[in-house]
């Protein structure tokens, strides 16, 4: 072995000390994690699923007054993390950092909105007054949207097509009522064909 190679494995072995103390670190808290996980995962699958239409006050008032204390009062507790940040866990900076660069504006309530946005798998609900959201997500999706009112000639088909491309459909300025065709679409009841 030359000089040269004995110093490259010497910085590498070098390098690689220091990395144990850092793996041996993540190794200790996955153990802490283990204990949490699925508490913690009850709890971000609440957030995602049910907050969306909350209020920041709200929000934070069923988390911390209502569904931590049930979890931890129930006849076998479910563990959580204290600290548990549901944004830590669906997103990181870098989403963040895109969100805002496409129009999201850097408030707490907004990063939750779009972190539910992005996570869910029902068609989310926006209660959008100042118009922040909408702009958001066209800019977020451009040309792959179709965007859609309720009282549109021909909106049915215009949807239709939107799907079938597999374009991201937005329906602007829904009311109160529904018309039942868009029932089956809303509930999730599509086929797949080829």
């Amino acid at each position: 072995m030359t000089m040269r190679e004995s110093c490259n494995v010497d910085r590498l072995v070098g390098g690689l000390a220091a990395e144990n103390v850092r793996w041996a670190e993540a190794i200790e808290n996955f153990r802490r994690q283990k204990r949490t996980l699925c508490g913690d995962v009850l709890l971000i699958t609440t957030f995602i699923s049910y907050l969306g239409y909350f209020t920041k006050r709200y929000r934070q008032h069923l988390m911390e007054n209502c569904w931590r204390p049930y979890l931890s009062e129930l006849k076998v507790p479910i563990p959580v993390t204290a600290d548990l940040d549901p944004l830590t866990m669906l997103t990181d900076d870098a989403d963040i950092a895109a969100w805002q660069n496409e129009g999201l504006p850097a408030d707490r309530m907004s990063t939750e909105n779009a972190t539910i946005l992005t996570s869910c798998q029902r068609w989310p609900l926006i209660v959008d007054p100042q118009l922040q959201g909408i702009k958001w997500i066209k800019n977020k999706y451009g040309n792959h949207m179709q965007v859609i009112r309720i009282e549109q000639r021909g909106y049915l088909d215009a949807v239709e097509r939107a799907l079938a491309a597999g374009d991201v459909v937005l329906i602007e300025n829904l009311g109160e009522t529904l018309d039942p065709v868009l029932g089956p679409l809303l509930g999730r009841e599509t086929i797949k064909k080829g």
